[in-house]
Order: C-alpha cells, then structure tokens, then sequence
C-alpha cells in the first residue's frame, strides 16, 4: 500500500512564536504489511523440571521486525508482560500443591500485531516437606528377645514410599521395607 499525501512543517520557539515552511511538500509513504509472526520458546525452566520458590522463567524470541513484548503464562493464566529484552519473569511457587503439575507458555508480539505462541512446558512444584516417623513399639527402654517385631508409624504430604530401620547407628547396614498400600 502506498499513501501520498502533501505536508507542511511548522516550528514553534520558547515563546511560542511560530513559523511554517513556505511550500507545501509531498511525501510518499510506503506501508508494508509484515505476515511473518514471531517465533518464541521458554529457555527455562526446562520441560518436566522441578521448581520451587521463586522461579525465573526466561524466553527467547525471534521476528524478521523485531519484538515488542512477551507475554508469560501459567496455567493458561497471565502471569506478566516484558516488552524488552531480557524476556523473563519471576513467579513466585510458594502456596502451590506440593507435587502438582504447572503449564508455562508465553506469547511474543511483532510491531505490526502478529503473534507466535511458544510449546507449553510442563513443571512440578517440588515436595520440600520431610517424613516423620516414630517407632510405635517396642516403647523405649523395653528388653527385648529376638526376633523383634517394630512398628512404626510415618506420615508425609503426599505418602511414604519406604521406611528403614537403623540398628545402633550402623549406616553399613540396614533393614528396609515398602508399604504397597
């Protein structure tokens, strides 16, 4: 597309006195439509990673024009706008479902509109809580004969998958069992 059009240039001082130029000039003006949409990906976190905290969430983008801003989302949700670059956000994980599942997107946007959308990335939110555990029985201080039966009772967030049994502090060796429940 091409738009002619005739122009004047007026310049104004401090005090406001002005000036316009003597003739009118014709300008030509090109305007070129850019089809080309950017592309962008999210360099971190990695796809399946586990996070927790505050995470920084970095992408790159490319265009034939040049970016003018990245959108990051969480969950389908916008989580912020960058419009220079370095593209990255900080998102703050903490309050999240140990163990639960995250999608990460983002958006880019070229001057003239168009729009790249970035593979989603999937993260987890880190389980940072510790077991605990107790022995149930024998009760402390109690004499024994062998074999011994011990019972323990081990709660978590999100399960126990193994408890081990330490005799007198001997890393060497060790008893082990699993819970298939």
């Amino acid at each position: 597309n091409t738009t002619f059009a005739w122009w004047q240039v007026r310049s104004v001082n401090s005090y406001g006195a002005s000036s316009w130029t003597t003739q009118d000039t014709p300008f030509t003006t090109a305007f070129c439509e850019d089809p080309i949409s950017p592309t962008v990906f999210i360099a971190s976190p990695a796809n399946g990673a586990t996070i927790s905290g505050i995470v920084s969430i970095s992408a790159n983008a490319l265009d034939n024009v040049g970016i003018s801003k990245i959108e990051f989302y969480v969950d389908g949700a916008l989580l912020n706008t960058v419009s220079s670059s370095p593209y990255s956000t900080n998102w703050n994980t903490s309050g999240l479902v140990q163990g639960s599942t995250h999608v990460l997107s983002t958006k880019a946007y070229d001057p003239a509109g168009n729009v790249g959308i970035s593979s989603s990335v999937n993260v987890t939110i880190a389980d940072t809580t510790t077991p605990t555990v107790s022995i149930a029985s024998p009760e402390n201080g109690s004499l024994l004969k062998s074999p011994v039966a011990i019972s323990t009772s081990a709660t978590d967030n999100i399960g126990i998958t193994k408890i081990e049994f330490w005799k007198d502090s001997d890393t060497s060796s060790f008893y082990s069992c699993s819970d298939s429940n």
